[in-house]
């Protein structure tokens, strides 16, 4: 499960996997609209495509990456 989202919650697109639905927001209470993907694969070239693919199909007002720093050490 990707933020306690259900199964049912999970589409495929394109050859990626990710999980649409809806989550509280804990400082307004508002109910937000969230995608949540797993990219497969590491580098700046399958994380870039990822972003694009995300972009186009969804247009996110805000968009957030979480990752390893791309490879950087220290």
């Amino acid at each position: 499960q990707a933020l306690r989202m259900p199964e049912k919650a999970k589409r495929y697109d394109r050859g990626s996997t990710f999980w649409e639905g809806k989550v509280e927001s804990a400082a307004s209470g508002r109910k937000l609209d969230v995608v949540v993907h797993c990219q497969g694969e590491p580098g700046t070239q399958a994380a870039s495509a990822a972003a694009t693919k995300l972009l186009e199909r969804f247009r996110p007002f805000f968009m957030i990456l979480s990752g390893i720093a791309a490879g950087r050490r220290g």
